[in-house]
């Protein structure tokens, strides 16, 4: 790719903050709530602690192999299978997410308009299209475009902070809210509201100096993310906590806090709600236009050493040097997750959390191998700790299985097996070839 195709490091940092400062903030606040009381905020700090082992084994992935990717990272090390499996899980899982956060979109939308439900999937189906549409377009369109969906994300977040800071007075912590045992549970839901730190590791082909921006990204998106994520959640209960825990779904945050506001009798309030949850349904489509901007690097990946079908049409690309054949193929499978979900919202965050997870954990297995192999003590200190932090990731994973359902977890194997036909039927007839 030309140097004039490639991504500046600010653009790269707005496309991390946009995948990764999506609506998974707004979507767990009284989930969270719910689970864990007070300690909500606890649950941010608790993963965002754990996942620091694991953004320094993608830093410095990135920088020993910056124009590689989650293929490169365990392929490089392990085997080409490794690789294979660690892009398309993460490929078709991140997906799950894109698929999710326009179905948000939709669902709020929906209700602002006073709308029926019966047509949200085929209106979610036409926004992913139009987004395909606009990937197939310049680099420099889809910055743009990111731009303005990071200005609607900061609105809703900078509101809400200032005005628990104006509750600062009314502030409590309940004895009965101090709920220890729902932490456990509310881990995947933390993590993805978090996964997304890792999204420039998919454009650093087109990145520009990724040996060194790349890690920068990482690290300066996930300080910013985290900061602002902890402190929302922790003012938003202290300001309007018990009245959070009794609400049915993050429609009501903006409501409840306008309540605790003293301001819920006016007029002006429902007007103010409908601004308000405008401006987060266009954040969804920020994080769903951010993941579809880069995520189909992945397949391009996987069709560069020959695992997937046709490579040839995957890899050719247009005149503003985008693979179209591989965003096209993305938003087909985003449809796919949406007609046969119907948008259920647990069973898309499990699968994108399952298929970041399964990702992270082959790139540091990789990376704690080429440790040993060049005897690089400082990496293997942090791969071990990042692995204990994945394993503890993928329990959390599989317990809320059993507690939410199986459904996710035989629709992921279901797609990985599909995966695994896919590269050992590729790489038969290639080496037959050969």
């Amino acid at each position: 790719m030309s140097h004039h195709h490639k991504l500046s490091f600010w653009t790269a940092v707005l496309v991390n903050l946009n995948v990764m400062f999506g609506a998974g903030v707004f979507i767990n606040t009284v989930t969270l709530t719910k689970l864990a009381g007070f300690f909500g905020f606890l649950s941010y700090v608790l993963v965002a602690l754990l996942l620091v082992p694991l953004i320094g084994s993608i830093a410095a992935l990135l920088r020993l192999y910056p124009d590689g990717g989650f293929y490169a990272y365990a392929s490089k090390t392990i085997h080409p299978l490794a690789g294979f499996i660690s892009a398309w899980a993460y490929f078709t899982g991140k997906l799950a997410s894109a698929a999710l956060l326009v179905h948000v979109f939709s669902s709020l939308m929906s209700s602002l308009l006073g709308c029926g439900n019966e047509y949200l999937i085929f209106v979610d189906s036409l926004i992913i299209i139009f987004f395909a549409w606009l990937n197939l377009l310049r680099m420099k369109t889809g910055q743009t475009i990111m731009y303005t969906f990071m200005v609607f994300k900061i609105m809703p977040i900078v509101f809400a902070i200032i005005s628990c800071l104006c509750l600062y007075k009314q502030w409590s912590v309940p004895q009965q809210t101090l709920l220890w045992g729902g932490i456990p549970t509310t881990i995947p839901l933390v993590l993805f509201a978090f996964t997304g730190f890792e999204a420039c590791c998919s454009l650093s082909g087109s990145l520009q100096n990724a040996e060194k921006n790349g890690p920068r990204v990482v690290f300066l998106t996930y300080c910013l993310v985290v900061g602002i994520t902890i402190v929302y959640q922790l003012f938003f209960f202290l300001a309007a906590g018990t009245s959070l825990m009794t609400q049915g779904s993050y429609l009501d945050i903006f409501p409840t806090l306008f309540k605790a506001l003293g301001l819920d009798a006016h007029l002006v309030t429902r007007y103010a709600v409908s601004l308000l949850h405008s401006v987060l349904a266009c954040a969804c489509l920020g994080g769903s236009y951010g993941i579809l901007f880069s995520n189909h690097w992945n397949l391009y990946a996987l069709a560069k050493h020959n695992h997937t079908f046709f490579p040839s049409v995957l890899l050719r690309l247009n005149a503003h040097s985008i693979p179209a054949a591989c965003i096209i193929v993305e938003a087909c499978l985003c449809i796919f997750y949406l007609y046969f979900t119907q948008g259920t919202v647990v069973i898309l965050q499990q699968l994108s959390v399952l298929g970041s997870v399964l990702a992270y954990t082959l790139s540091v297995c990789g990376l704690l191998v080429l440790s040993y192999q060049r005897n690089l003590y400082f990496n293997q200190f942090i791969s071990w700790l990042a692995l204990m932090s994945c394993t503890l990731f993928v329990g959390a994973s599989i317990r809320n299985f059993y507690l939410y359902g199986l459904h996710a977890l035989y629709l992921f194997v279901t797609l990985l097996t599909l995966g695994l036909f896919m590269f050992f039927i590729t790489r038969f007839f290639y080496k037959r070839d050969e």
